[in-house]
């Protein structure tokens, strides 16, 4: 038995007056999977945009026992996700969105 859950999002392109103006978008999520990669995905996201834990510590305003944590491989809060997403808006979500293992996403 599968653990995906499949979510439609419909938007709307402005002030839709027929079903023409709307895009649906489906997204499949596997939760246990992106729990259990995040924290290496993260891991590899820090290593690859900082030079050390100090470097880590200051950006994400954390003390240098929390981001040795994230260093070493435990993974962050959410709104340090959301931190990371603003300081590298090109390069972190293939890091922390990417749909594949941890492992090939540090490769």
């Amino acid at each position: 038995m599968s653990n995906v859950i499949v979510f439609r999002h419909v938007a709307s392109r402005g002030a839709p007056r027929s079903t023409e103006a709307l895009s649906e978008q489906v997204v499949q999520l596997e939760p246990y999977r992106v729990l259990r990669d995040f924290a290496g995905q993260w891991q590899a996201y820090l290593h690859a945009h900082f030079d050390c834990i100090n470097d880590a510590a200051l950006a994400f305003g954390v003390t240098e026992r929390a981001a040795r944590r994230w260093w070493d491989g435990a993974g962050p809060r959410g709104a340090f996700v959301a931190i990371a997403l603003r300081l590298h808006p090109e390069s972190a979500p293939a890091f922390l969105l990417a749909d594949v293992p941890a492992q090939a996403v540090a490769a």
